[in-house]
């Protein structure tokens, strides 16, 4: 019975090889897209808030001073 189990293992082994070896790089770069996407969104929001307060300061007939 050992000897069945001990080949099952080897196959299963060969079957299903062990993916932790570069786990490790995928998830670091799977963070870094994250990271980069929330800094690419966020640039994007003060753009767009810059801009509306510009529209509407333009509108009103105030100046809005960049800071």
């Amino acid at each position: 019975m050992e000897r069945q189990t001990a080949a099952m293992r080897v196959l299963s082994r060969q079957a299903f090889p062990e993916v932790e070896t570069g786990l490790d790089e995928t998830l670091a770069a799977i963070e870094a897209a994250r990271a980069q996407r929330c800094r690419d969104a966020e640039a994007t929001r003060a753009a767009a808030l810059q801009k509306a307060r510009e529209d509407r300061a333009a509108r009103d007939g105030t100046v809005e001073r960049s800071v």
